[in-house]
């Protein structure tokens, strides 16, 4: 394996190089990218789980199987390097928010009130709490707030009934992983949406954002509908952890996610780029005002001193150790933009045109097959590049644009929730002292099951409503 140091500056120049080429257009800044990401990757694989290494074999082959049917090999690669690059640069670059929030205080301050509400409102103040944490804290999300409940969560609090202990783990870790699964479905932070915009043809996220976002709060919903009729009747009650937080402490977090957004948009009206764009110019700037938030009452010179060492420390040791995010991203571009290139998509559509399937069920034919592909251990960074190689352009299909990009982002979040082979599932797993297994199937499975059922008549009736 490379130094930290080595690997942590090639992720910085894969960061600025793809910068350089989306805003100014200068393309080897995008071969700069490539190489890098490249000695990133490679200089990292000796320390990757076996599950990342077969992620990264499976995708060289892939891209060395595809270049048999691809026109122009050496413009494909050069297409599917860029687009590895692209994503693991929007990661990476939201990795710096996530950065500034593990040591502002409003972060614990959020959770711990949510944690401190009256059990009939704890389940809806965690889910919807755990999905809005999940725009700024990504993976940080299950460790804050399952590390939260674990240590609330004991046998005292429970007052000594062990099967009282067991219910609330069930509900309070179901709340805290829903919420953080549905975040992909509908964030525009997230590289779900960068993937769905990029692989449906005509798609804005004026119009995406706003499908996506009513039908992962109507999930969201339906996981607290369905704690609320699962949940025991007649049990003593449990008194809360005390918090003297108010609920105002969360608006203050709401705001900031706000402005994110609101700086992305007025970065893609300036320079007329794309919302995905905003984002990788606007969060790192952002994260590192709000690190200087953080010590402005200290002195200017020590103030300066530690934000640098802060940035210095997320390159020098941070940016190695999202080896294995970067990875899944990185294969995930480059092998679906090889398997787009070489599958026959004219003959796709008229194979599925035969099938008679009616258009308005298409973004639920797209749910089903992302959530089986998690089934069957396809992390969905890799199930959405494929599913989207494999169906031509909604056009062609007779179904809506928006609706389909919306039911790739919806998906993504199913999917992550309902696996049991996601890194979601085993981190709460971990904590819980359960199996991914347990968590993905025992606890969400029947949320996933009716989740999938509801957005595929849902996504149906858009289809109908908005027309191709």
């Amino acid at each position: 394996m490379l130094p930290p140091a080595v690997t942590g500056a090639a992720l910085t120049i894969v960061v600025v190089a793809t910068i350089v080429r989306e805003i100014v257009g200068w393309q080897p800044a995008g071969h700069l990218a490539i190489a890098c990401l490249c000695l990133y990757v490679f200089g990292l694989a000796a320390g990757l789980p076996r599950a990342g290494k077969a992620i990264l074999i499976v995708a060289m082959a892939v891209g060395l199987i595809a270049m048999v049917w691809v026109d122009d090999i050496a413009a494909n690669l050069l297409q599917a390097g860029r687009t590895a690059s692209y994503y693991a640069t929007l990661f990476t670059a939201v990795g710096f928010l996530r950065a500034a929030a593990e040591t502002s205080p409003l972060i614990r301050r959020c959770g711990w009130h949510m944690m401190a509400q009256s059990p009939s409102r704890r389940y809806a103040a965690l889910t919807f709490g755990s999905n809005l944490f999940s725009l700024i804290l990504s993976f940080g999300t299950l460790q804050l707030l399952g590390t939260m409940v674990r240590r609330a969560n004991t046998l005292e609090a429970a007052g000594g009934d062990a099967n009282v202990q067991a219910v609330r783990a069930r509900r309070l870790y179901s709340a805290v992983l829903r919420g953080f699964a549905m975040s992909p479905g509908w964030s525009p932070l997230s590289v779900a949406l960068a993937i769905a915009l990029a692989v449906t043809p005509g798609t804005h996220w004026q119009t995406v954002l706003p499908v996506a976002f009513v039908t992962a709060m109507g999930l969201l919903a339906l996981g607290w509908l369905m704690d609320v009729f699962t949940a025991p009747r007649g049990r003593p009650r449990v008194d809360a952890p005390q918090s003297d937080e108010r609920w105002t402490v969360h608006l203050r977090l709401i705001a900031l996610i706000g402005f994110i957004f609101l700086t992305a948009v007025a970065i893609e009206e300036a320079l007329s780029v794309r919302l995905i764009d905003g984002v990788i110019l606007g969060v790192p700037t952002i994260a590192i005002g709000w690190l200087v938030w953080q010590v402005r009452r200290r002195r200017v010179r020590t103030a300066v001193a530690l934000v640098l060492r802060r940035i210095g420390r997320q390159i020098r040791s941070v940016f190695p150790t999202y080896r294995m995010e970067v990875t899944i991203l990185a294969s995930a571009g480059f092998a679906g933009t090889m398997i787009a290139a070489a599958l026959p998509t004219e003959l796709i559509a008229a194979g599925i045109r035969a099938l008679h399937l009616p258009p308005e069920l298409i973004p639920g034919l797209v749910v089903v097959l992302i959530v089986l592909g998690g089934q069957l251990a396809m992390n969905p960074i890799i199930s959405v590049s494929i599913v989207a190689a494999i169906l031509p352009p909604p056009e062609a299909l007779g179904t809506t644009p928006a609706v389909v990009a919306a039911s790739y982002m919806i998906a993504w979040g199913l999917c992550v929730g309902g696996s049991p082979f996601t890194l979601s599932t085993l981190i709460i797993g971990g904590i819980a002292g359960k199996t991914g297994r347990f968590v993905g199937h025992v606890w969400n499975g029947a949320y996933t099951i009716i989740g999938v059922a509801l957005v595929i008549a849902w996504f149906a009736a858009l289809s109908w409503l908005l027309g191709p």
